[in-house]
Formats: structure tokens, C-alpha cells, sequence
């Protein structure tokens, strides 16, 4: 999307009520998009990078080299400080490459050398943690950033795991899931503060609706491993309340009065049956959200992550054959109704 579309977005997304620094915005957006590669380039860039820090950290343990503690931190240290530093002065893709790389390795060497100074599991996750917090505030490479959500999400899920929390698996899950929600909702009061984050924005909302898919498969497996089984309607809830909080704020932009109640309450009625299904209502979040934000990337992932929900539930529910087609003939009229009556109620607010 060129910058004068995002900045025409923007307008809309803010209203009157916010007063828009329209050259800033601009010029911001316009450095943006000089130096965005194509998702395809990311792709490949992470993956290269991953693929080449299990290669170099397969080396160290090959080689024995692992073994001395300290210079396993300093090198790891050194790493970190020299990917955060070289994109300030580096902007091009094979820098992005190098940087990614560097900072997984080093992210690597120091978990291995803490964990033979016998710091616990937990503790080296909360390190890595700390230190994909500080990438976030210090760096705004696509990249880097991107990478550093999911050690941020990824680290402290570990530490939870290896704990075995059960309510700390859904206090994160609440925790990502409501910043996905809000950093995406808040898209036009993030963009014009020129700091890191606004930078880094599209890479921090990639990353977080990435880690938040990662929540609900993780959801999943606590549940195969029976860990979760009491409770897995708690994530589930968190879905529906940011589903029906996106829906009132989307309701509240077009100016839909009349009909919210009635809108609210169907929601409630068609989200009541995935009460033991979260990611049925996660998928739903993620493709609302990013159909109102209009990110195509977001609504992909929405969709592969909805079809794949509604299918495992599909063949778990304990019905028979026929029962199950009758349940998703009538699921089907009941979403087309729906369908007509949103349309119905554009057409008469407009």
C-alpha cells in the first residue's frame, strides 16, 4: 500500500477527533516503504537465519566448544550488542541476514552458557526474555523485531511449560492475546509517534498475531497432555470478550446504533457453541481484526487457522455422521442470516 493510501486510512481511522501530523506521517511512511522487502524476502530471511544458528550451535556442541561457560556468555553478549547496533548503520538485506543470524546464535550461546553456570531453565528464559524486550525498544528492523516477539512470547511460555503453571499458561495467553487486540486496534495512535515501536510496527503486529496462533496450538497440546482439560474454557472467554470488544468498536465507527444490542447478542449466540473450542473464537479474532485493519497477511492466517480449527472440531464432536451434517447445514443458514441482516443494516444506515 503506497504512503498516501495509508495516510487516506489513517484519516479515516482517526476521525476528527485526532489531529494527524500529515507531513510527518508522510515522510515516515515513505521511509517505510523504501526499505520494505517482500514477505517472501522476510520469509526466507528468518528461516536462513534460524537454519543457520541450529548449524552454528550444532558446530559448538560437535566440537566441544560449548563447554567453557564464560566465554559461551561473552560471545553470546557480543553477538547480541553487534545485530541490535549494525542495523543503525547497515540497511540492506544481506545486513538483515547477517543481523537475524548473529542475534539467534547469540541468543543461543548465552542460554547455553548460563545453563552451565546452573542458572535454572526458568531463569535463562526470563534472560531471553529481558533481552527480546530490549531488542524491541533499541531496534526498528522488520526482522529483528519480528524475531524478537516471538522470543519475548516463546521464552516466557517455555519457562511457564517447564514450571507447569496451569494458570500461567492462561494468564499469557490473556496477556498476548489482549496486546494483539489493542496493538492493532490502536493502529492510528501508534503510527505517529516516531519512536521504535511505531517503526517496527508492522513486524510487532506480525509477530504478536503469530505468537497468539502459537497460544492457542499450545492450548491444544496442554490439553492432549490432559494438563488443561478442567479448564479449557477460560481461553475461550478471553476470545469471545475481545471478539465482542473489536465487534462494539467496529459497531461505534460506522455509527450502527440501533441494531448493536441485537448485533452483540447474536455474537454471543453464534460464539456460545466453541466454548470448548478457543480456537474456533481465536481464529474469528484474528480474521475480524485484520479484515477491519484490512492486513492481508493477518486475514490468511485468520482463515488457514479457522478452517483447521472448525475441522478438528468437526471430527471430535461425539455425534454421528448424519448429526454432524445437520449441525453444519444449520450453522451455514444461521451465518448466511447473518449475513443478510448485516447487509440489511449497512443499507439502512447509509
Amino acid at each position: 500500500m503506497s504512503p498516501e493510501k495509508q495516510l487516506e486510512r489513517l484519516r479515516n481511522l482517526a476521525g476528527n477527533d485526532v489531529q494527524l501530523n500529515e507531513i510527518g506521517l508522510k515522510e515516515e511512511l515513505g521511509a517505510i516503504e523504501a526499505n520494505r522487502s517482500s514477505i517472501a524476502i522476510k520469509i526466507l530471511t528468518i528461516v536462513g537465519g534460524f537454519l543457520a544458528a541450529q548449524a552454528f550451535m550444532g558446530f559448538l556442541i560437535i566440537s566441544g566448544l560449548y563447554e567453557n561457560e564464560l566465554a559461551m556468555i561473552l560471545t553470546g553478549i557480543l553477538l547480541i550488542v553487534g545485530s541490535l547496533a549494525a542495523p543503525r548503520y547497515f540497511q540492506l538485506l544481506i545486513a538483515d541476514t547477517l543481523g537475524i543470524c548473529a542475534f539467534l546464535i547469540g541468543c543461543g550461546a548465552l542460554a547455553i552458557g548460563l545453563g552451565l553456570k546452573m542458572f535454572e531453565v526458568e531463569e535463562v528464559a526470563l534472560v531471553l526474555a529481558g533481552i527480546g524486550v530490549i531488542a524491541l525498544r533499541v531496534n526498528s528492523n522488520y526482522v529483528l523485531a519480528f524475531v524478537s516477539v516471538l522470543l519475548v512470547t516463546g521464552s516466557i511460555q517455555f519457562a511457564i511449560f517447564d514450571f507447569g503453571g496451569i494458570f500461567g499458561d492462561y494468564l499469557l495467553f490473556t496477556s498476548v492475546a489482549t496486546m494483539m487486540t489493542f496493538f492493532v486496534m490502536k493502529e492510528a495512535s501508534i503510527l505517529p509517534r516516531r519512536n521504535n515501536i511505531s517503526k517496527s510496527f508492522d513486524a510487532i503486529r506480525a509477530g504478536l498475531i503469530v505468537a497468539f496462533v502459537f497460544q492457542l496450538y499450545m492450548t491444544r497440546f496442554s490439553l492432549d497432555l490432559g494438563r488443561t482439560e478442567s479448564f479449557v474454557w477460560i481461553p475461550s472467554l478471553v476470545n469471545m470478550a475481545l471478539l465482542l470488544f473489536v465487534i462494539h468498536q467496529i459497531l461505534n465507527e460506522r455509527q450502527i446504533i440501533h441494531q448493536k444490542a441485537a448485533i452483540l447478542i447474536g455474537s454471543v449466540i453464534l460464539l456460545a457453541p466453541t466454548i470448548f473450542a478457543p480456537a474456533i473464537s481465536g481464529s474469528l479474532l484474528i480474521l475480524i481484526l485484520c479484515f477491519h485493519k484490512v492486513y492481508k497477511t493477518g486475514m490468511a492466517i485468520g482463515v488457514v487457522c479457522l478452517i483447521l480449527a472448525i475441522t478438528r472440531y468437526y471430527y471430535e464432536l461425539s455425534l454421528t455422521l448424519l448429526e454432524k451434517s445437520i449441525l453444519m447445514m444449520a450453522s451455514g443458514i444461521l451465518f448466511l442470516l447473518m449475513l443478510h441482516l448485516i447487509k440489511k443494516v449497512d443499507v439502512h444506515e447509509n
